[in-house]
């Protein structure tokens, strides 16, 4: 799939599985705005939604199972977009199918079934990447650059601050985010995991988390977050997520020797103070739709021609802090973070 067929560069022609909001405002509208990039089929469990997504979109193709989407054989890329519970399992299915597969956010519900989905996309020789999209965002890539240049000095601390009031869960298709057999989690597997990526992508690997989590019942998800994170790198993060204010946060701050950054709000404002430089500000738009690098990086690297930034492995690492945040606020101690190769 990395190779380029009579000198043409590689098209992909992709198929979803699943036909959500997330396909409806941000991944699907990437997919036809990519150049060698095209939407050609969708497929879920409803074949009429399926057909309607199809139709309003001008996607050619609609299937009423993934099983159907897998065996066409001109769709040669999968974006897997079904909530979590199902990840694991659909990206296995198109590994096998011998189908570079892209998947969403948080990359699954555990991280076994992470390593699961990699190891299958290894063994068949198929792009795995997970649907981190900010990661391409201009604020992510000025915030990685001023702390991989040292402009802050050595880096020490880091604040997050996610809060927002509290949604009351809807009836229907979007249910599914408040139910845990499905969702995997709260705010912390869904919105949280996005943040918790870019930690990862500032910071290195974690080593290490202390964490509490508001008191719940096994049928409900959290809605607040209190955790310390320790890096590899020595750096500490605190993280506070809380579905539950009247006045909505979402803001990063990192603390250096010569140096402090704030992002306030996170995707779109960038303020640098440094002991030799002053202070700047930096204004950012986000790109629309918002999955627009994410599938133009996809397309680079199956051509071969980047390395692939959210590799599975890298998407794990979210996962593998989510999943210890979880742990240390049941068993109430710290939790030491592998780095997932078990």
């Amino acid at each position: 799939m990395t190779r380029k067929r009579n000198d043409q560069p590689l098209e992909i022609r992709w198929g979803i599985i699943g036909c959500g909001d997330v396909c409806e405002r941000k991944s699907g509208p990437a997919f036809r705005k990519v150049p060698g990039s095209s939407l050609l089929a969708v497929a879920g469990r409803d074949l009429a939604k399926a057909r309607s997504f199809a139709q309003r979109h001008g996607v050619p193709r609609a299937y009423g199972s993934a099983q159907e989407l897998l065996a066409d054989r001109l769709v040669n890329a999968v974006y897997v977009a079904t909530p979590p519970s199902s990840h694991c399992e659909l990206a296995i299915a198109a590994a096998e199918a011998g189908k570079p597969v892209l998947v969403e956010k948080p990359m699954a519900v555990t991280p076994q079934q992470c390593r699961r989905m990699i190891d299958a996309c290894s063994l068949n020789g198929v792009l795995l990447m997970v649907a981190y999209y900010r990661r391409f965002w201009p604020t992510t890539q000025r915030i990685h650059e001023l702390v991989a240049n040292g402009a802050l000095g050595e880096v020490r601390h880091a604040r997050l601050y996610f809060t927002f009031p509290p949604r009351t869960p809807p009836q229907g298709p979007r249910g599914w985010r408040w139910d845990p057999s499905v969702a995997g989690g709260g705010a912390l597997m869904d919105v949280g995991s996005h943040r918790i990526d870019l930690l990862h992508a500032f910071f290195g690997p974690a080593a290490e988390v202390m964490a509490w989590v508001d008191p719940h019942g096994p049928e409900a998800v959290e809605r607040a977050v209190s955790a310390t994170i320790a890096y590899r790198n020595g750096v500490v993060a605190s993280l506070l997520m809380d579905e539950g204010v009247g006045f909505p946060e979402d803001a990063l701050e990192i603390h250096g020797t010569r140096g402090r950054l704030i992002a306030r709000p996170l995707d779109t404002s960038v303020t640098v103070q440094t002991l030799a430089g002053g202070r700047k500000t930096y204004s950012f738009q986000p790109p629309s739709p918002t999955h627009l690098g994410l599938v133009a990086h996809f397309l680079d690297a199956l051509r071969g021609e980047a390395r692939p930034l959210v590799s599975g492995e890298e998407g794990m690492q979210a996962n593998l802090v989510i999943d210890a945040i979880y742990r240390s606020a049941e068993e109430r101690r710290a939790v030491a973070i592998d780095d997932g190769s078990g």
